[in-house]
């Protein structure tokens, strides 16, 4: 075979290729690492995390102390509650990513309850808790404002309410339920339609419910009070949509609502489902995202006024 003179001009090429890579030598000097990157958070992430672990210190203070002011073994299960929900708050928010969560970015530092733990009876630390949540209120109001995400807003508008709602010995936090996980921005339109839906399942319900109870039922009276907040909610929610409202549609009962216990307890559940869509209303509406927080705020009243408990992250359902 006779070499061409193209062949004979690529042989000293491929020679150069083929030392290139079959050295093991490696020429010059590595570069420096690359320096990694330091998580980072917002002001106002800091500051809901900071309350957040205010909040678990005032537990486990009263919790140390529950023989000085009389706790009983119903105080010690609901103490046990809020600081087992406290402890799945702050495994979020100590996290650059806390709707993801799964790392410790921001160690917590062990900060000193704004009020001294001086109870005397289990009222003084329901006071000092309540007082605790009330600081909280706007701190947390703060960072829904900022959050990047829908979900992020959610996951602080979740905290809220689970703190608010974790004030009372008899209903402590329930166990279960849903945890924060990613979700895409939910349309405002859709989420308002949503809420309505629950709200006027919920105001059927009430309806019948009424009906069915004797004029002697202690339940009448709550009933009633509630039906004129339910329709008052519907009417903003009503006056948020814009362009046509969807269509009322009809509802299953929850339950045969036979008895006033069946009663209550749809109630209860319904209640708890208008919460979860308002905090889905929280998450979407960038705009008037406080006052919808309010709005879930106050049902937490009426889902303990039926009897009912909310999990750790109320709002957060299967999706």
């Amino acid at each position: 075979m006779h070499a061409t003179r193209r062949s004979l001009l690529q042989l000293p090429l491929l020679a150069a290729l083929a030392g290139c890579t079959t050295s093991p030598v490696v020429q010059g000097s590595p570069g420096p690492a690359a320096e990694p990157i330091a998580p980072t958070r917002t002001s106002q992430a800091a500051a809901a995390a900071d309350w957040v672990a205010g909040f678990a210190a005032l537990i486990g203070d009263a919790t140390l102390t529950a023989a000085s002011w009389g706790a009983t073994p119903q105080h010690l299960a609901w103490l046990d509650a809020v600081a087992k929900q406290s402890s799945a708050h702050g495994s979020r928010v100590e996290s650059e990513d806390p709707v993801t969560g799964g790392t410790v970015d921001f160690p917590p530092a062990s900060p000193t309850p704004a009020q001294p733990a001086t109870a005397a009876t289990p009222a003084d630390v329901v006071a000092l808790l309540t007082a605790r949540v009330a600081e909280g209120s706007p701190v947390l109001q703060a960072a829904i404002a900022t959050a990047g995400s829908g979900a992020e807003r959610l996951l602080y508008a979740s905290i809220a309410t689970a703190s608010a709602a974790s004030l009372r010995p008899d209903l402590p936090p329930a166990e279960g339920g849903a945890e924060p996980a990613p979700f895409a921005d939910p349309d405002v339109s859709a989420s308002l339609a949503l809420a309505l839906g629950h709200v006027l399942a919920l105001v059927r319900a009430l309806e019948v419910g009424l009906g069915r109870l004797s004029r002697k039922d202690p339940l009448l009276d709550a009933g009633t009070l509630r039906l004129d907040g339910a329709r008052a909610l519907r009417n903003q929610l009503l006056a948020a949509i814009t362009g046509d409202a969807p269509e009322g549609g009809t509802w299953e009962l929850p339950n045969a609502m036979s008895t006033p216990a069946e009663i209550r307890s749809a109630w209860s559940a319904l209640e708890a489902n208008v919460l979860d869509a308002i905090g889905v209303v929280v998450a979407a509406d960038t705009t008037s995202a406080a006052t919808w927080l309010t709005a879930m705020l106050a049902q937490v009243q009426w889902v303990h006024q039926w009897g009912g408990r909310l999990p750790n992250w109320p709002g957060w359902v299967a999706r």
